[in-house]
């Protein structure tokens, strides 16, 4: 018998491909096409459905969702920021991308 897989758990939640497809205003024959690989933009969309029960991260984990979320563990961002302070205090990157250093911040203007 075949493993059940995350969308299948979709699936079962929300009674069927065409129950998604009806919520998502989609043709269940696309829905059904998901067996092989959901679209990244439809995982949040199927996550809100589940009420959290099947996750983006279940869905798709070739994509790094905790990075899309701002939840990337503290390493990754004391990481980002070792890296770009001293080249924004250099004045390396002035101005190319917006951002600014303030107090020893990375900001970006509104």
């Amino acid at each position: 018998m075949k493993e059940a897989t995350p969308i299948d758990a979709v699936f079962a939640l929300l009674d069927g491909p065409s129950a998604v497809g009806r919520a998502l205003g989609v043709t269940p024959w696309a829905v059904c096409k998901w067996r092989v690989k959901v679209p990244a933009g439809r995982c949040i969309d199927l996550e809100k459905l589940t009420d959290g029960r099947v996750r983006c991260e279940s869905l798709r984990p070739d994509i790094d969702w905790a990075y899309l979320r701002g939840t990337a563990p503290l390493r990754y961002r004391l990481q980002l920021r070792l890296l770009l302070v001293p080249l924004l205090s250099a004045g390396a990157l002035a101005g190319v991308s917006g951002f600014f250093l303030a107090r020893g911040r990375l900001l970006r203007p509104l």
